[in-house]
């Protein structure tokens, strides 16, 4: 006598797992990055906090990485959401860097200006004898 045994297997997908986990913390971290553009560009502040956003946003897609099953025919609309939101993040902060480093040339070449301008319009005696009264007057 031959038994026969049935199983019945039922797999589902859980996307609002996926949901939770993934697409709105990017969202998040892309509301994050926008709103960088409102703290002060005087410090290196902003473009640390950009930088630890666009790692946050490789560290999630490393998890995406292991928690998907591969496929070799098409990658998964989540993951392109992901590599979007990473692309758009990495623009913003070679953004930022291209206008601090404008920012910081174009004072440099307004002191310069500045400084040629003062010393090429005093005439010389006139700037000795302004260094002769800033020294008597330091002397009181």
């Amino acid at each position: 006598m031959l038994s026969s045994l049935l199983a019945k297997f039922i797999i589902r997908r859980r996307p609002l797992l996926y949901v939770v986990i993934f697409v709105v913390p990017v969202f998040y971290f892309l509301v994050l990055d926008l709103m960088s553009f409102f703290i002060s560009g005087s410090g290196g502040e902003k473009l640390s906090f950009k930088v630890i956003v666009l790692l946050a946003i490789s560290v999630l897609l490393l998890i995406l990485h292991d928690m998907l099953p591969s496929t070799d025919q098409n990658m998964p609309l989540i993951g392109i959401y992901c590599l979007g939101i990473f692309t758009f993040v990495a623009l913003s902060l070679l953004e930022t860097i291209l206008v601090s480093f404008i920012m910081r040339t174009s004072t440099q070449r307004g002191q310069r200006a500045v400084t040629s301008a003062v010393t090429s319009d005093t005439p010389a005696d006139t700037r000795i004898s302004q260094q002769g009264v800033d020294d008597c007057s330091s002397g009181v």
